[in-house]
């Protein structure tokens, strides 16, 4: 039970019990509960599970980097929740661990990806995974060896 809501347990076993959450209507703290005698009672749990706001996403800073990661990039937004260290994002399918700035920004470095456009994914919880309306584009990388000649004068056009 969350709150006043039932669920059906998806699957359980030794000390662990696995459903879903339902909808709420409002952000907040609901109690849980278990029944073992299908709804008849309740055992309640001192344990709350929190509702939250949807995150939204607004922009990225910056919106491209090189394809060998490390570039470190903020994403800004609302409602950014989390109650343990658990903050990732994905760029296409490679998780990396985030920081929560604030409710409003969150930093993470690039991995490594072959140059092209990326989805951006965030997970608060470590098991749902938002989608936002931000792509990454990772391009390719173009190291210079030399310049020839490497040196003129201020006047330019050399």
């Amino acid at each position: 039970i969350f709150g006043q809501k039932l669920v059906p347990v998806i699957t359980f076993g030794t000390g662990i019990v696995v459903c879903r959450a339902p909808a709420a209507d409002i952000p907040g703290s609901v109690p849980l509960g278990v029944s073992a005698d299908d709804g008849e009672s309740f055992s309640m749990s001192p344990i709350s599970f929190e509702y939250t706001q949807p995150a939204t996403f607004t922009s990225i800073q910056p919106g491209h980097g090189p394809e060998s990661g490390g570039t470190k990039v903020m994403l800004v937004g609302t409602n950014f929740i989390s109650r343990s260290s658990a903050v990732s994002c994905l760029f296409g399918s490679n998780r990396v661990v985030c920081r929560l700035v604030s409710s409003e920004e969150l930093i993470c470095e690039t991995p490594a990806m072959r140059p092209g456009r990326y989805e951006i994914k965030v997970s608060f919880n470590d098991v749902d995974w938002l989608t936002s309306p931000l792509y990454y584009r990772f391009y390719q990388q173009i190291d210079i060896e030399s310049a020839v000649p490497s040196m003129a004068s201020c006047d330019g056009g050399t």
